[in-house]
């Protein structure tokens, strides 16, 4: 039953779900044999990640048996450190040479042994550090990195595919990291160097966020069609940025339009290139500066009311008192109007919202967002006041922001500005934020993965949300930022699907199925669970696909596997499509005529 959850390595190989880490090497050098990597570099990239999901699946169940752990990591010091410090997945090692097994490789590939066994790992490592070293020093300039970069490209070893591939992969991981000084000058001479103009579909073997240097680019490109008065506006500023130099109230009044269009823009290429928290910083500077006008100006309309009305009753008072007070009155009354028309314009629409100062800000950002009240779409708009309604008390305000950095929503997408305001959300006891934020951390996105602080917020958001419930069960039972706990695992997840919380009810379906989480094996309640979790969970309809698939615990039925198998794979799940392939090799079936009908206009499929 344990084979269920093997990756996917394991699986189109036919591989044992005990095999070591020799089998896996073995087995990938006898498929690398059959690619040409000259051509074929989409074929080498899949077997070289599933490989490489293999290597990491093997490593984390070795390191549960602590008599296997030292030996399990002996000679991977080298490998970690470089993935640690840039980010870079360690290849696959080419397995050893064994007399007598006629699917061993030769310990070098053909393309290495032109170099005296060279690594091109460590080829790739030590270049990367070179042109890291260099970015990051004092005297850096743009030429000195252009050099470097063609040294290293002309360096004999460097002709080998995996060491050049590693090498631009590091670039582009250590530029995506985000922008310090020095790194603008990497990113335009590494955009020339490897040509990333015109071979952008490199990029996306670097990262899953190679789209953001993808888009950097773009948004570079158009800049350069902007009038030369606007360019060098936004040169200018971009500099400023990088030197974290104070601009005075008025020029930021003054280039407000051109700093907010700079980041809904081009947010992207800032990110890269400069210091776009500053230039962030600017623009809620400048907000809350014209926020603070109109709300003087206001109190000014409000006190010339005022004034008005007692202008009219001196004016029916004694001639004495209104002798003494005219002066007084005229001088104030004609300084407030001229205040309340220097700014007549800052209110405009004021009276179609209600509430606090808090609510109304919201509102307001609600209307920027959707281009309501006659306005166009102006997101930046809308979180600039977003981010006055939550100093005012609104936290939802806060998660408002962290959605619209994380969905893209008019702007670039930010994992770690949404995980920045979902946590300043989350510690004002906002407890969607306090899931978000918890979420984000446990599986690493926008930040490293960290379990210790992933179970602080779902413990705080457990209180009202089935969803923390589980993910608590799921730390408790199988992380390592707690002691294990099977009973509090079991009550929770039982509290949480009785509230058809969708991952308590899959856990406890398996868990029925295997007898787990002190659980009596109980198959056919273990199947009811799965099923209903099924009716919207893909990874439950996949796992009822190979359960019938296989025959785990039941009879074998392909046309009811097919069945759970393309319910998952028209949601979008990866492995359904592989199963779904595999097993209409030929057929005719109904659910392979639906398949083949459908895999015609395949959407994206996820993991």
């Amino acid at each position: 039953m344990n084979d269920m959850y093997l990756p996917a390595f394991f699986r189109r190989y036919e591989l044992a779900a005990d095999s070591d880490e020799r089998t896996l090497k073995r087995t990938y050098a006898r498929e690398l044999k059959k690619i040409d990597q000259a051509t074929e570099l989409e074929a080498f990239q899949d077997l070289r990640d599933s490989y490489e999901e293999a290597l990491n699946w093997l490593r984390y169940r070795d390191e549960e048996n602590a008599e296997d752990n030292a030996e399990a990591h002996t000679g991977d010091d080298t490998g970690a450190e470089w993935q640690t410090a840039t980010g870079l997945n360690t290849p696959p090692q080419q397995p050893d040479s064994t007399d007598g097994e006629h699917d061993a490789a030769p310990a070098q590939s053909p393309e290495t042994v032109h170099f005296q066994g060279s690594d091109p790992l460590a080829t790739a490592k030590q270049a990367f550090e070179l042109v890291k070293a260099l970015t990051e020093s004092a005297t850096v300039s743009e030429q000195a990195i252009d050099d470097l970069l063609r040294e290293q490209a002309e360096h004999p070893e460097m002709l080998n595919m995996d060491a050049r591939f590693l090498f631009e992969t590091g670039i582009a991981r250590y530029l995506i990291e985000g922008w310090q000084p020095g790194k603008e000058l990497l990113f335009f001479s590494a955009v020339r160097h490897f040509d990333w103009l015109n071979r952008q579909e490199r990029l996306n073997y670097a990262s899953d966020y190679a789209y953001v240097i993808q888009n950097a680019i773009n948004e570079w490109r158009e800049m350069q069609n902007k009038h030369i008065s606007v360019k060098n506006k936004y040169q200018e500023l971009i500099q400023a940025a990088r030197e974290h130099r104070t601009l005075t109230a008025d020029y930021l009044r003054i280039n407000l339009q051109l700093l907010s269009r700079m980041t809904e823009h081009y947010g992207s290429l800032l990110y890269l290139i400069t210091d776009r928290a500053q230039i962030q910083q600017w623009i809620e500077q400048t907000q809350t500066a014209i926020a603070q006008a109109e709300q003087a100006a206001q109190q000014a309309r409000e006190n010339a009311n005022w004034l008005q009305k007692r202008w009219h009753q001196y004016q029916n008072g004694s001639q004495q008192e209104r002798s003494n007070t005219v002066g007084i009155l005229l001088a104030i009354f004609v300084a407030i109007i001229f205040a309340a028309g220097y700014f007549k314009g800052s209110s405009k629409g004021q009276q179609e919202y209600s509430g606090s100062p808090a609510d109304i800000a919201y509102q307001q950002a609600e209307a920027a967002l959707n281009g309501s009240n006659g306005q166009q779409r102006n997101p930046q708009m809308a979180m600039g006041l977003w981010s006055r309604a939550f100093e005012l008390g609104r936290t939802d305000a806060g998660l408002r922001i962290a959605k619209l950095y994380k969905q893209g929503y008019g702007l670039p997408k930010d994992p770690s500005l949404a995980l920045y305001w979902y946590e300043k959300a989350a510690q004002k006891g906002n407890q969607e934020a306090q899931a978000n934020a918890g979420d984000m951390y446990y599986r690493g996105t926008g930040t490293n993965k960290d379990e210790v602080k992933a179970l602080e917020y779902f413990q705080h958001c457990a209180i009202t949300i089935p969803y923390c419930q589980s993910m608590w069960a799921v730390i408790l039972e199988f992380g390592k930022a707690e002691k294990k706990d099977t009973a509090k695992s079991l009550e929770l997840l039982r509290t949480a699907a009785a509230k058809e919380e969708i991952n308590a009810q899959r856990w406890l379906g398996i868990a029925y199925f295997e007898g787990k989480l002190g659980l009596q094996k109980d198959v056919k309640e273990g199947i009811r669970r799965l099923e209903q979790a099924a009716k919207t969970d893909k990874p439950s309809q996949h796992l009822l696909g190979r359960i019938y698939e296989n025959g785990w615990e039941v009879k074998k039925d392909l046309n009811l596997a097919k069945t759970w198998y393309l319910r998952a794979a028209k949601f979008g799940f990866q492995d359904s499509f592989d199963a779904m392939e595999r097993l209409c090799k030929g057929a005719k079936d109904p659910q392979c005529q639906d398949w083949q009908a459908f895999r015609t206009n395949k959407p994206a499929a996820t993991p």
